[in-house]
């Protein structure tokens, strides 16, 4: 497939004329395509990544179906004609009612040509462990507007049937009444806004977490915070847990401040698939679930971020059989 439009890609940045007759948009593209830096196409958190691979940093291999997909989805009727996304009688720019859409994407199952796509690029990859998949809005993970849990995301998707459910619940949650709420709150106009889905290999951790290249409550610049629990960082995420906080000095990673607390339970993959809470016994779940050295390299994994935007992040990690970079924004603007 031709490449030509887009050439030269500046990543991270909208660029592409995605309504231009000439262009072939892929619904898929690999993490390692150079295309799949340009955020109007893989939106914040696919971009982000994308960005991220390109630049050696230790992420999951990964694909985003992108915006046209999404747009493909929407546009598509119920006999698979063509068909202008409307909501009741509006189009989806300027609906009244953004759930009718949602439910109606709720419902549908994606076109056979997107399935078609996202299912080959996994076989060839080879791929048979679990994914996690996750949304990745336009506007998403950006300076103004994080977006932070207001978009579906999922672990431990298993099997072709589930992945598929999962791909079209995150293209469905643009229009969750939360999302919606947030885009008007931050005058975010609704007709430019798309939803591009990351597909990843899931990071089975044995702990995991986020850290601020800025001090969250004091501001400090030349500080580092790292907050972790053992298991998926999705018990951090969610705040199911109290984590462990660690403080460390930005240029010489010394660790300023330890609080350990008690974790009850870690976030772990279910036998049936999607997550679920795993008892820790007393010797694990007052000790820190993260070792001195670890502490240092998720700190130097930050600095190292922030070094290539230059400017502060917030990241996602994972520890496992080594660590991981799961995900990068700026912090965000109150």
């Amino acid at each position: 497939m031709s490449r030509d439009w887009c050439s030269s890609p500046t990543r991270g940045r909208a660029r592409t004329d995605l309504s231009s007759p000439e262009m072939a948009n892929p619904f898929v593209l690999d993490f390692s395509d150079p295309c799949a830096g340009d955020q109007s196409l893989t939106g914040g958190k696919g971009s982000h990544l994308a960005e991220l691979t390109a630049a050696g940093f230790p992420v999951p291999r990964g694909l985003v179906l992108t915006t046209a997909a999404y747009r493909r989805f929407v546009s598509e009727g119920p006999g698979g004609e063509e068909q202008e996304p409307r909501v009741g009688d509006e189009p989806i720019g300027g609906a009244s009612r953004p759930e009718v859409l949602r439910e109606r994407l709720s419902r549908d199952e994606l076109p056979p040509d997107l399935a078609a796509a996202v299912l080959e690029a996994l076989r060839a990859w080879g791929h048979v462990g679990p994914l996690a998949v996750r949304s990745s809005a336009v506007s998403e993970d950006s300076a103004a507007s994080s977006f932070a849990g207001l978009y579906q995301s999922y672990l431990n998707v298993r099997g072709e049937r589930d992945l598929l459910a999962r791909v079209r619940d995150c293209f469905a949650s643009l229009w969750s009444e939360p999302a919606v709420r947030y885009r008007d709150s931050r005058r975010l106009d609704h007709s430019r806004e798309a939803m591009a889905v990351v597909v990843m290999e899931m990071v089975e951790a044995c702990s995991a977490g986020v850290a601020f290249t800025v001090h969250p409550v004091t501001g400090a610049r030349d500080q580092i915070v790292i907050n972790s629990a053992w298991g998926l960082g999705e018990a951090v995420v969610a705040g199911v847990v109290t984590p462990d906080m660690f403080v460390v000095d930005k240029s010489s990673l010394a660790v300023l401040e330890r609080q350990v607390f008690d974790k009850q339970f870690a976030i772990g993959p279910d036998a049936v698939g999607g997550t679920a809470r795993h008892p820790l016994d007393d010797a694990i779940s007052g000790a820190p679930s993260l070792s001195d050295q670890q502490v240092v390299d998720v700190a130097r994994l930050a600095r190292e971020v922030e070094e290539h935007y230059g400017a502060s992040q917030d990241i996602e990690w994972a520890c496992a059989d080594r660590l991981y970079l799961l995900q990068a924004r700026p912090v965000t603007m109150p």
